[in-house]
């Protein structure tokens, strides 16, 4: 039942071709008529394919899917359709350059340290309603801040102390 549990949402987002809640998955998937084939039972299967959804990503380092954690409630996606969506940057004059907005680029960069830096999650900071009136506001506060957990790296007495109340 696992498969098929995976199987309809990557079926679906393949079809719409961009990120879904799940609620967007499930809503698609009945219009079309593809719950019958996917074994749900219960009263929220979305809920369902949301907890499979996270439960794949985070523990299979080969999944098929991605999450945008940025934006509420959260987006999956294939990873084939978010690596499609990134355009590569062509040489331009420097005055077509100046064009682009640095928040242009945040969501590339999440995308990469999740994907490439053993899931480094990302948030974007916004300067601009920073409390501080002055003209060097902006390079006061970073733009992207990221962390990772890496639990499977910490020691007995650490993990110990993590599980305390």
């Amino acid at each position: 039942m696992e498969n098929y549990t995976l199987k309809f949402p990557e079926q679906i987002i393949k079809e719409c071709g961009r990120p879904m809640t799940t609620s967007e998955i499930w809503q698609y998937g009945v219009e079309r008529g593809y719950e019958k084939t996917g074994g749900f039972v219960g009263k929220s299967p979305w809920v369902s394919i949301g907890r499979k959804l996270i439960i794949d990503i985070k523990d299979n380092p080969k999944s098929k899917f991605t999450v945008n954690e940025q934006v509420r409630p959260k987006e999956f996606s294939l990873k084939i359709i978010v690596a499609s969506n990134l355009q590569p940057i062509k040489n331009k004059a420097k005055n077509e350059l100046e064009k682009f907005d640095e928040k242009d680029f945040h969501r590339h960069i999440t995308y990469f340290s999740y994907t490439y830096l053993s899931r480094v999650y990302t948030r974007t900071i916004n300067h601009l309603s920073s409390g501080k009136k002055d003209r060097f506001r902006e390079w006061i506060h970073p733009d992207l801040v990221g962390v990772s957990f890496p639990i499977g790296l910490w020691d007995k007495e650490l993990i110990e102390l993590s599980n305390e109340n």
